[in-house]
């Protein structure tokens, strides 16, 4: 695993040579493979679903960020975002649902699915 990054057991420690793997993806004959260094992977959302009568009304996505941008030992704590960021992730989330029939609405930069028929909204 080591020799792979370019790490050397002797001066390295295993997660020096982790994080090079999650930036630089995994070694293969034709080269690294499946980083996972992208922002993407570090964005997501909070559902948070409203029940009527024991039936889901609505579902509620408070657009994460888990700190792409920290340092490797920071990252991952989940932070609600606003703005353009929010934006982007539900924009992403919504062009995503698309083909499965699925809308998704924003609304003051949170995601909404429903209501659905049968609910009282």
């Amino acid at each position: 695993m080591f020799e792979a990054y370019w790490k050397g057991p002797r001066v390295d420690t295993d997660a020096e040579a982790t994080v090079d793997e999650a930036a630089k993806g995994y070694p293969t004959a034709e080269g690294f493979v499946g980083t996972l260094s992208g922002p993407v992977f570090y964005e997501s959302v909070v559902t948070v679903g409203r029940f009527e009568q024991n039936k889901l009304a609505e579902l509620r996505l408070y657009p994460i960020e888990l700190g792409h941008s920290k340092r490797f030992a920071n990252r991952g704590i989940p932070r609600l975002v606003t703005g353009p960021k929010a934006k982007a992730i539900l924009d992403r989330l919504q062009k995503l649902s698309k083909p499965f029939g699925t809308d998704v609405a924003i609304e003051n930069d949170v995601g909404v699915i429903g209501p659905w028929p049968g609910s009282s909204l």
